[in-house]
């Protein structure tokens, strides 16, 4: 990543709301492309978790996971799984 960074390519952070389970790109304001890292980058969150995280967003739309009451698929709390991720 730090060759990426060196080359003018913007590295954007896991994002619950956004990111995949692999590593995806995006567009950039005045840039062509952006670097989304994907959620296998979370350590101790398997793939299957992150699996159930996209297709839970999938179906609940944009900030599914920053809502109130359960998050589906996780079996959690809306606290509980914002700390575990």
């Amino acid at each position: 990543m730090r060759d990426t960074r060196a080359h003018g390519v913007e590295i954007r952070p896991v994002c619950v709301n956004h990111s995949r389970l692999d590593c995806t790109l995006e567009r950039a304001d005045g840039r062509l492309l952006a670097v989304r890292l994907g959620m296998q980058m979370v350590k101790k969150l398997s793939n299957a978790r992150a699996a159930e995280v996209v297709a839970a967003r999938a179906v609940g739309g944009p900030g599914t996971l920053g809502g109130g009451g359960r998050v589906p698929g996780l079996g959690l709390e809306r606290r509980a799984a914002l700390w575990a991720i």
